[in-house]
């Protein structure tokens, strides 16, 4: 299956393995650690736009998860500071994945 047959649109996906990886940005999808602080324009419009991108998250999510897919999302800050860690975590998942099948 080609990634974009999927239910989603992860920005990485192993398809054999049926992993996909989200990499989520701290501002557009409200990452609670970076984003905490008010924002100062056009709050209705930036507050709804991330909520609804929230919402499409977690639907996006629950979809490919009832198709077999393990889900792997890493917000913006931890793939900067964390990328040894990120990469052992997708290793562990597709090799499980891969056991699995």
């Amino acid at each position: 299956m080609h990634p974009t047959l999927l239910p989603a649109r992860p920005d990485f996906a192993f398809v054999a393995q049926r992993v996909a990886i989200f990499c989520d940005g701290c501002f557009w999808h409200g990452c609670p650690q970076c984003c905490a602080h008010e924002i100062k324009t056009n709050r209705e419009f930036w507050k709804k736009k991330i909520e609804l991108n929230r919402l499409r998250d977690k639907r996006d999510s629950s979809r490919l998860k009832r198709n077999g897919w393990t889900v792997l999302r890493f917000w913006e800050h931890e793939i900067a500071d964390q990328s040894g860690l990120i990469v052992q975590k997708i290793r562990k998942s597709c090799h499980r994945q891969r056991q699995d099948q």
